[in-house]
């Protein structure tokens, strides 16, 4: 945790906005310190909680040698996700949180939208075109698109039309 790169996501503000959220990234491995000391049963226990606390109060204190005592003094709520956590509620294997491995060898990698069953389609993370909001919401879209398209509906053109005012 001292020396994994960390990625800020910052949103926007607007002006209702009472907060303003910040998504810190750090990719520590789901073996990290013997899975997150929670060992080969995954039990969260004490330890794990301890490490969890060390690890985001390292975090924090990362990313306030950078920004300052003010960045840290803003903050209302924190909370440290590990891939124990994405495992736990997501039940993805070792805690993938995006889907398949980028790495070379498995790039590419989906599982199909239409399945055997029928009526029966896959959408998300581990689905064409995979991993991240943006695909999984490219995935609901093009698994809907081809739908419609076999109900002669053309998803792009309804789209194209709604958004230029046409309608």
């Amino acid at each position: 945790e001292e020396s994994a790169p960390v990625v800020l996501y910052v949103y926007p503000r607007r002006a209702e906005d009472r907060y303003r959220p910040v998504i810190a990234l750090v990719p520590l491995p789901y073996g990290y310190e013997n899975e997150w000391k929670t060992g080969a049963g995954k039990v969260r226990g004490e330890s794990y909680r301890m490490l969890k606390k060390r690890v985001e109060n390292t975090v924090l204190s990362r990313i306030e040698s950078h920004l300052g005592n003010d960045f840290l003094n803003s903050v209302a709520h924190r909370e440290l996700s590990t891939p124990i956590t994405f495992e736990r509620y997501t039940y993805n294997q070792n805690g993938a949180f995006m889907g398949w491995s980028l790495e070379e060898n498995e790039y590419g990698k989906f599982m199909r939208q239409r399945t055997e069953i029928k009526d029966l389609y896959l959408v998300g993370q581990w689905v064409f075109p995979g991993f991240g909001v943006a695909g999984v919401m490219a995935s609901g879209y093009y698994l809907a698109r081809d739908i419609l398209k076999g109900e002669g509906i053309d998803l792009k053109k309804e789209f194209a039309d709604y958004f230029s005012g046409k309608e």
